[in-house]
């Protein structure tokens, strides 16, 4: 690009070039130039030219894009029409072993935590008892304590007899028979005042004091009580052996013999001491606090 001044009478003017940028010209513009260039040729023979050209460079390319769509539809159906490879017909199988192993997998974990008991619950801590409330709470474990230690001094006494076969010294026969015979009422007397008394109480709350069947104590024989009341049931069939033979023998039917009296006692002597412990535990005070209250438990009486 040059510059150009022009001289007058004030000095140089410099004029400023003007900068054409050259134009595109469309395809069928052209087309319709080169038709219509000669000017010999009739007007409407030119115009007909340039429609039928212009016509030609529509059709082409529709017709290359059509050829493009075509040969694209044609490739896809011969490949689907091509044999499918080996590894690409293993993956279905492939597929359903793995889905089979993960379904063998998630039976095994679900058979697992089925099988898998249940952790227990642990249950709350209790706040701390104090002097006075431990003793409130504990009062029918004393209680039944200080009469279960009178029925082991005198089974004790008699079976130890009986297993050395020597009464004590300061006791005759009639006075050592009379002694298992009062042994056997003051227990009778005792389980039928728990039974109709106390055990009713306890059996609103606790289980170990309640008939399975839905029955608060109660003094019929029943499979279905629960494990204290059972075992009352069977201290009874034992001691009912024992108290027959102590009064026939004090009735002189038959001669007293302490090897035959240690066999009467040896049929309970297990359930018996089992009994006489596990209710003294069943009403100890950290047994009793999980069921009642303080007002309540002076409410109960035995």
């Amino acid at each position: 690009m040059s510059r150009r001044f022009l001289h007058s009478s004030a000095g140089f003017l410099f004029i400023r070039p003007i900068r054409i940028r050259p134009r595109s010209i469309p395809v069928r513009r052209l087309l319709s130039l080169q038709s219509t260039s000669d000017p010999r040729r009739p007007l409407k023979d030119r115009q007909q030219e340039s429609a039928r050209r212009n016509k030609a460079v529509c059709c082409g390319a529709e017709q290359s894009l059509l050829s493009k769509y075509f040969q694209f539809t044609s490739n896809i159906h011969t490949m689907s029409s091509q044999p499918v490879p080996e590894a690409a017909a293993a993956a279905p199988e492939v597929s359903q072993s793995r889905a089979s192993g993960a379904e063998a997998s998630c039976a095994a974990a679900s058979e697992k935590t089925a099988v898998a008991p249940s952790a227990p619950e642990p249950e709350p801590k209790l706040p701390p008892l104090s002097a006075a409330e431990y003793r409130e709470y504990n009062r029918l474990a004393d209680s039944m304590e200080y009469f279960h230690n009178h029925f082991k001094q005198t089974w004790n006494m008699m079976y130890t007899a009986a297993g050395n076969n020597r009464r004590p010294a300061n006791m005759t026969l009639r006075q050592f028979i009379d002694t298992g015979l009062a042994f056997v009422r003051q227990l009778t007397m005792h389980h039928n005042i728990e039974e109709q008394l106390l055990y009713p109480q306890l059996a609103v709350r606790m289980d170990d004091f309640r008939n399975q069947d839905g029955k608060k104590g109660g003094s019929k024989p029943s499979r279905k009580q629960s494990e204290l009341l059972l075992q009352h049931r069977l201290i009874h069939e034992g001691m009912d052996r024992f108290e027959d033979y102590l009064t026939e023998c004090r009735r002189g039917q038959l001669d007293f013999e302490m090897a035959t009296l240690k066999t009467k006692m040896d049929d309970w002597n297990d359930v018996l001491w089992l009994h006489l412990d596990a209710e003294v535990e069943t009403l100890k005070a950290e047994n009793m606090r999980k069921y009642w209250t303080l007002p309540e438990m002076r409410r109960l009486q035995i």
